[in-house]
């Protein structure tokens, strides 16, 4: 029933010391191996002072209305879902359609007006190959649901079973149903549960939130 999909099982096996010292060393070791982050971000800067995000983690973009927090959520997710990793980018400011076109315009530094009255000219034939091509090589999904906790799980639960995302984006995170309660502990307890998943599913969480003009 509904009850059993949007509840997470989470892992209440503990670990010796000396169990998490070698998980630990193995983790290094890929790194070492590997050569470079496991999700990097695409920012020299900001994978050279995080080594990129890291599983299990929720990470954080905040800034003013009209910074470009968006336009930089979608450069990260698409620099990792380059990377062979997976992407579920859940939008709920933006429709899919929106998002896309702004990721199509982003990456092709295409005209945005020209894009929204349909000005299709020899320029966006040229450019809209080259991306149909980026987006069918990479792993990435938008969904525009995930205002609740529970619809986050039941996401993973129900498209995930098998295999869940390396990152999952959500944007923006002041959006979330609060469900009666007062902001702050809302987002609290919001921020609380999305931790728990990062953890309990070993994946990336970047949340795009929004700083109050003042």
């Amino acid at each position: 029933n509904r009850i059993n999909k949007t509840t997470p099982q989470y892992r209440r096996d503990g670990k010796t010391l000396s169990e998490l010292w070698e998980d630990a060393k193995r983790q290094y070791r890929e790194r070492f191996e590997r050569g470079k982050p496991e999700l990097p971000t695409g920012f020299k800067w900001i994978d050279y002072l995080t080594d990129g995000l890291h599983k299990g983690e929720v990470w954080c973009v905040s800034g003013l209305p009209g910074s470009g927090k968006t336009t930089l959520g979608i450069n990260i997710a698409c620099n990792i879902a380059d990377s062979n990793k997976s992407v579920l980018f859940i939008s709920l400011e933006m429709t899919g359609k929106q998002l896309i076109s702004r990721m199509f315009c982003e990456m092709m530094t295409y005209n945005h007006t020209n894009l929204k009255i349909g000005f299709f000219d020899k320029e966006f034939e040229v450019k809209d190959k080259l991306f149909q091509e980026c987006i069918n090589s990479i792993d990435f999904e938008i969904v525009e649901d995930g205002y609740k906790i529970s619809d986050i799980i039941t996401i993973l639960g129900d498209e995930y079973s098998k295999s869940k995302p390396d990152l999952i984006v959500l944007d923006f995170v002041q959006l979330i149903d609060k469900e009666g309660q007062d902001d702050r502990i809302a987002l609290d307890e919001f921020m609380r549960k999305i931790t728990e998943i990062a953890k309990v599913n070993e994946l990336a969480v970047l949340i795009i939130s929004q700083i109050r003009r003042f």
